[in-house]
């Protein structure tokens, strides 16, 4: 039958467990039979609300407390009562020593003791660090008769202890491993106290050549002596932190722009006890800004200063967001007025009626840029005439930006023409009616008819008798033509196929000669590289006396392949602009003296001009084709160089004349000493052989 007592008071459930346990069939034996020390101990662990626990007698019977009995969770109650090393057995190589010392009369202190305990997820074990206590209990006599056990929980600080080490050793590592930051402590008699690997890239300063030393050696001179050094620290102290923006100095006299802040550090009392500077080395970007700066401020006096030129951009729905002052003055509407309207607004009705704005827009899309000659309208009304062009603008991954309108008022260039034009027409008709005044003056001069009448005969047959001689010398020339051209297509064949295919052979040959045993023969090499040499002059003699291209693919074609490849000999950049042209077929005429021109073009262009740079346009027109080729070089007086080249018989451009007069067309050339040079050459085009039905051998 159990025991029933009253001692303990209190406890809880163990409290609960030793009032109701039946003690006298255990070692301890009845209740009221235990020693004071054992009783004493008891109320002792009972009281405290840490894990406390004691061990009585030879088999240390354990008791503890609630706190314990949570700790040991599963082990509860079955752990109650029973002799310590039979509860502990999974632990007993570890627990017996401890509890010889203990009965041997010594305590033992464990700390920050490891042990896996269930955690708030049920069957997970996780780590929790406790200081074990092991005291002897003594009896009445002096001896050892039991053990009081307690444990103080040591996780929250061994958690923390952790994290803080864990925080310092990130800290570490970014401080390390921050090299475009530059990040420097500074004592409070502002001498450098640590030093990170990113200081010591930004500034070039070693650790130990600056640690010690006052912080002001970072600054350029200028700003030492005006005491930037000390109002960033005294703004860090009265503000927390200070702007560091501003050039420094680095160890090899360079300069370099730090981009950064400076920061009072306080102790936990509040008292200062040094500052924090971070800082990033923005040099490049700081270079970049300024060249921005400076070219945007060069581009708005450009501008700003050309007032006889309407410039203006629009995003590509045509929507205005750029207007300069000389916009303004030819357009007579203020940049708040034009900003955002759509551009329609500055073309005449009819235009916008007729779709010219978004014409204009979608041809400068596809092919970078669109002629804007034309009248437009002012904001009072009134009519004003401007001679530009519309370019499209595009951003770095290829997509429509916008467009950029630049155009001169011309207007009154435009009227003076148009009144000159009225003038010749007035005088056309003064000579007209003086003319119709001789007639009649002729009519009455009847007596001098039959003399007239003789003379005009012969007039007339030495007239018909030059056409004669001009038709015959014009078929002679059309014939000697067509014979160079026939010419030069068997010597660019013979070219290709009979001393291409030697070249080619004793390329081969040279190649068999490398794979001889001992090694190929003094100078194969280079002979070889010659060869390589001639092949190709083989090739560029054969392709300019007639280009494969010009047959197989036309005249679009065959001249941008021709210009790149001049591009390349020459060293001179090219643009080429076909303007209506696709791969459409011409007379074969028209085809092979245009090719001409710009051939006979750029061989005075790489003999004479000196250009950096040359520009083909290529333009069909209804009724007529033709090229203008235009470069930047040295220019020459035109009318003495041709009268010269004419007297000297020579073919060239004069020749060239007269082959582009045969085919009814013509050769314009414009140029100056020091302005360029443009040859200007226009030709009829009766339409393609394949539109006329016609077959072309070519």
């Amino acid at each position: 039958m159990s025991e029933i007592t009253s001692w303990p008071t209190g406890g809880g459930e163990t409290g609960a467990l030793i009032r109701g346990r039946d003690w006298p069939a255990t070692p301890l034996g009845p209740v009221d039979g235990w020693p004071a020390a054992l009783r004493t101990a008891v109320d002792i662990m009972l009281e405290s609300p840490e894990p406390t626990s004691v061990g009585w007698g030879p088999g240390c019977v354990q008791l503890y407390n609630d706190a314990y009995a949570r700790l040991v969770h599963e082990r509860h109650p079955a752990l109650f009562g029973r002799p310590a090393l039979e509860g502990w057995a999974d632990v007993r190589a570890a627990l017996q020593p401890i509890l010889d010392t203990v009965f041997a009369g010594a305590a033992v202190v464990e700390e920050d003791r490891a042990v896996l305990l269930p955690g708030p997820a049920r069957g997970r074990a996780e780590p929790r660090w406790f200081t074990f206590t092991f005291v002897p209990i003594h009896d009445d006599r002096g001896g050892v008769a039991g053990v009081f056990h307690r444990l103080v929980e040591t996780t929250e600080r061994k958690r923390a202890e952790a994290a803080l080490r864990e925080s310092e050793e990130r800290h570490r590592l970014i401080v390390e491993s921050a090299r475009d930051y530059a990040i420097l402590m500074i004592g409070p008699d502002r001498r450098i106290t640590s030093w990170s690997p990113g200081a010591q890239a930004v500034y070039g300063w070693r650790g130990d050549e600056v640690l010690g030393r006052d912080f002001s050696l970072l600054f350029v001179p200028e700003d030492r002596e005006a005491g930037a050094p000390e109002w960033e620290l005294a703004t860090a102290v009265e503000h927390g932190a200070a702007p560091d923006v501003r050039w420094h100095l680095r160890a090899d006299g360079s300069r370099v722009f730090v981009d950064g802040t400076t920061r009072a550090v306080r102790g936990g009392d509040g008292a200062l006890t040094g500052f924090l500077k971070i800082g990033q080395d923005v040099t490049g970007r700081r270079r970049v800004e300024e060249a921005l700066r400076e070219s945007e401020e060069r581009y708005r006096l450009i501008v700003e200063g050309a007032r006889d030129y309407a410039i203006l951009t629009t995003d590509p729905d045509r929507r205005i967001t750029g207007w300069s002052p000389g916009a303004e003055a030819v357009y007579g509407w203020t940049a708040g007025e034009a900003t955002g309207q759509d551009v329609a607004m500055t073309f005449t009705p009819e235009d916008r009626a007729a779709g010219v704005p978004r014409l204009e827009c979608a041809t400068a899309a596809a092919q970078g840029w669109a002629p804007d000659v034309r009248w437009h309208l002012r904001s009072d009304g009134a009519r004003v005439f401007i001679e530009g062009v519309t370019r499209a603008l595009y951003q770095d991954g290829g997509a429509l930006r916008g467009f950029l309108k630049v155009g001169q008022d011309v207007t009154e260039r435009r009227r003076m023409d148009q009144a000159l034009r009225e003038l010749n027409e007035t005088l056309e008709q003064r000579v007209e009616a003086r003319t119709a005044e001789l007639e009649r003056a002729n009519a009455s001069l009847g007596e001098m008819q039959a003399e007239l009448l003789s003379t005009n005969e012969m007039l007339t047959r030495e007239i018909d008798e030059r056409e004669r001689a001009d038709q015959a010398r014009r078929e002679l020339l059309r014939q000697l033509v067509t014979a160079e051209e026939q010419e030069r297509a068997r010597l660019s064949r013979e070219l290709h196929d009979s001393v291409g295919q030697v070249v080619t052979a004793l390329l081969l040959g040279l190649k068999a000669l490398e794979r001889e045993p001992g090694g190929p023969p003094a100078g194969v090499a280079d002979l070889e590289r010659l060869a390589g040499q001639i092949a190709r002059e083989i090739h560029h003699v054969a392709a300019a006396l007639r280009p494969p291209a010009l047959d197989r693919l036309g005249l679009r074609r065959a001249l941008e392949a021709h210009l790149e490849e001049w591009s390349r000999r020459y060293g001179v950049a090219c643009d080429y602009q076909p303007l209506n042209v696709d791969d459409q077929r011409f007379e074969p005429e028209v085809e092979t003296t245009l090719f001409r021109a710009v051939q006979e073009g750029l061989t005075n262009v790489a003999r004479h001009a000196g250009a950096r740079t040359v520009t083909l346009v290529l333009e069909r027109r209804p009724g007529t084709v033709g090229v203008i080729l235009e470069d930047d070089g040295a220019g020459f007086d035109v009318e003495p160089a041709m009268e010269a080249a004419a007297r000297a018989r020579r073919m060239g451009l004069p020749g060239l004349r007269e082959r582009v007069e045969l085919l009814g067309g013509t050769l314009e050339v414009e140029s100056a000493p020091g302005s360029g040079t443009t040859l200007f050459v226009r030709l009829p085009d009766l339409g393609t052989p394949v539109a006329r039905g016609m077959e072309v051998e070519r």
